[in-house]
């Protein structure tokens, strides 16, 4: 099976599209979650290898750069409002099951369900 490489482009972008209530002083805007979720990657990368932490490395980036995927379909939910947090575990159930249903991001919800049950080290970090 050929991957559609378009598709899964198209995902991502719609994945950067996602803006965060978190702003880059540096930049003066608010940051997106393929910006979050790439930064903490490296973050986790340096941390583990640094202090030669007991930890698997590449499940590590994994969940990192996973880890808010479901926004995709989603959205961010923004901590201080109420009604978006009330709503915010039906969004990202039902985005799950759309990652879930499509052939390029299977993989990305199966990391998504394993990072949420926090059952290995790599998960807690």
């Amino acid at each position: 099976m050929a991957i559609d490489v378009a598709e899964l482009i198209n995902i991502l972008i719609d994945f950067q599209a996602v803006e965060r209530n978190i702003t880059i002083p540096k930049l003066n805007r608010q940051e997106n979650d393929t910006e979050h979720s790439y930064n903490l990657a490296m973050a986790a990368w340096v941390i583990i290898s640094q202090d030669s932490l007991p930890l698997d490395l590449d499940l590590a980036i994994k969940y990192a750069l996973v880890h808010d995927f479901v926004e995709v379909y989603a959205g961010d939910a923004f901590p201080l409002d109420d009604k978006q947090v009330a709503e915010k575990p039906k969004k990202e159930h039902f985005a799950l099951l759309k990652l879930q249903d499509n052939k390029l991001t299977e993989e990305f919800a199966k990391l998504i369900e394993q990072y949420e049950r926090m059952d290995d080290e790599e998960s807690k970090f």
